[in-house]
């Protein structure tokens, strides 16, 4: 049973494509959406418990910052 939703976007398709390798390996987490939406963007989207989609969330992001997602 889901009880959060956690959504990314990136301004690379690669780097989305890591992100959500990321996500999905950090907690216990379902993706829910990985698609492109327009040219050189793409979001992610992920569900499970709150612990877990938040966790996965500041993984992503600390691929691109890593200070941010401490």
């Amino acid at each position: 049973m889901l009880h959060a939703i956690g959504l990314i976007e990136t301004n690379s398709i690669a780097k989305g494509i890591e992100a959500s390798d990321v996500m999905a390996k950090t907690a216990n987490v379902s993706i829910l959406i990985a698609k492109a939406i327009c040219p050189g963007k793409y979001i992610v989207m992920v569900g499970g418990d709150v612990a877990a989609v938040q966790q996965s969330v500041k993984a992503a992001i600390a691929l691109k910052n890593p200070a941010a997602g401490k």
